[in-house]
């Protein structure tokens, strides 16, 4: 993961002790309830008493104590490369379109996992660039879009997508706890609130790269999470 930018205020830079061994950077570090003033890193699905996000991996001893820099802004917003599976940089499923629509994308590769409130966005044909908000999903079957494209999902039409939106909750990490995993069903993963998705331009409709960028809630700064 990666600092985006902040909501309000600056990033707030800050060396911290860690009580734990960060095994890489870009990942969320917590408050360490069993060293306090201390930090460790996050679960892949857990995130309570979060700190920020750590900018150098730290190598926990008794012998010599460790840092790292983190960002501590609780409106800060972490950016994720989005992963197809739990190791980091697997490539995102891409799904062919099978049946003529505007408001269903037909496809037997679409998981089994439950992604509605996702998106989908289109890699090719008429509707290339656009997205949409999923409003259900049928494994091995089809997604369903909330609103209709402008044109018809022609058979061949290629789409990818992810289990977030603007606006849902929980981003699960994958193994490394750098990026996050696509292939997993919605609302599920660390407490955070999505502000965006977003596919790199140029689109490729043969490895597409799609980011989410988040907040993380249950914040040790947040006066109002205890």
């Amino acid at each position: 993961m990666k600092f985006s930018y902040c909501l309000g205020g600056d990033p707030l830079l800050k060396t911290v002790k860690v009580g734990v061994t960060v095994a890489n950077a870009g990942v969320v570090v917590l408050k360490d309830t069993n060293k306090y003033g201390h930090v460790k890193p996050c679960t892949a699905t857990a995130s309570a008493d979060s700190m920020g996000l750590a900018l150098q991996a730290a190598t926990y001893a008794t012998s010599l104590e460790a840092t790292t820099q983190i960002i501590m802004n609780p409106f800060a917003v972490l950016r994720a490369k989005c992963s197809g599976a739990a190791a980091e940089d697997t490539a995102l499923t891409i799904l062919e379109n099978t049946g003529a629509s505007t408001t269903v994308f037909s496809d037997t590769d679409v998981g089994a996992a439950d992604m509605t409130g996702g998106t989908l966005f289109m890699l090719s044909g008429a509707n290339a660039g656009l997205t949409r908000v999923v409003t259900s999903t049928v494994g091995s079957t089809s997604v369903t879009v909330n609103c209709a494209f402008p044109n018809s999902i022609a058979v061949g039409d290629k789409a990818v997508w992810v289990p977030f939106s603007c606006g849902s909750h929980k981003v699960q990490t994958t193994t490394y706890l750098t990026q996050a995993r696509a292939d997993i069903a919605s609302g599920t993963g660390i407490d955070c609130g999505v502000v965006d998705t977003e596919i790199e331009l140029p689109i490729s409709s043969t490895a597409p790269v799609v980011w989410v960028d988040f907040v993380l809630h249950d914040h040790v700064l947040d006066p109002q999470v205890d």
